[in-house]
């Protein structure tokens, strides 16, 4: 599988400690395991930061933290909160706010697909494909669809990632990148078979690519 950072797993930097900050709750709130105590040192350290990053940082680990907790609607505040704050640096691509909306926007897709709200989901993928692609590069269609089947499968709503690596396999059938995300699509809905001969496929194309290798590895099968 790609190289990702994982939602649940990601460690953002550590914000600066001023000097009157509880240092334990700031190390709590970024720390494991999430949950009730680690939401507590979040909304203990929130006072603590007056810039909107590092705000938007700590919204982000209480939202985690929610996720934990099943607590879809405070994800979805929380999120929101920091993609609010984050508004100032809507071009900044390539840094620590651009991770930080990158990973929010990922948390709070997953959340709306969890309730059923398709549409709000559909707008945060929409969202997360811009703020992926670098400043002054514009994705083809068939990239764009690529994209956002991507993104779907990153949050696990692979069914609703396969019509989209359909659509750019339609515009772009030999791109070795898009085979290679329909076989990962297919693999986490099941569909052995197809996933191999994607990834077969996505090799032939692109005999260096190392996800298709490794894809083929997890399924026991020889590249």
């Amino acid at each position: 599988m790609r190289k990702i950072l994982l939602i649940a797993g990601l460690v953002l930097p550590m914000l600066p400690s001023p000097a009157s900050a509880k240092t334990s709750d700031l190390d709590r709130c970024f720390g494991d395991p999430l949950g009730v105590e680690q939401i507590k040192a979040c909304r203990d350290s929130l006072p603590l930061y007056p810039f909107p990053d590092d705000l938007a940082a700590i919204h982000y680990r209480r939202a985690l933290g929610y996720e934990t907790l099943g607590q879809l609607d405070d994800v979805i505040v929380d999120t929101s909160i920091a993609l609010d704050l984050l508004r100032a640096f809507e071009k900044r691509r390539g840094d620590r706010i651009a991770n930080i909306r990158y990973q929010t926007l990922l948390l709070r897709a997953k959340s709306y697909v969890a309730k059923g709200q398709d549409a709000l989901a559909d707008a945060d993928i929409e969202k997360l494909v811009t703020v992926s692609t670098p400043l002054g590069v514009e994705r083809s269609e068939a990239g764009h669809y690529n994209g956002r089947a991507w993104y779907y499968h990153l949050i696990g709503a692979d069914a609703k990632g396969l019509p989209e690596v359909m659509k750019a396999l339609e515009l772009d059938p030999k791109d070795a990148r898009i085979i290679e995300t329909r076989a990962e699509i297919y693999e986490r809905l099941g569909r052995r078979e197809d996933a191999i001969t994607d990834y077969h496929a996505a090799l032939a194309g692109d005999p260096a690519m190392k996800s298709a290798q490794d894809g083929l590895a997890r399924m026991g099968v020889t590249p």
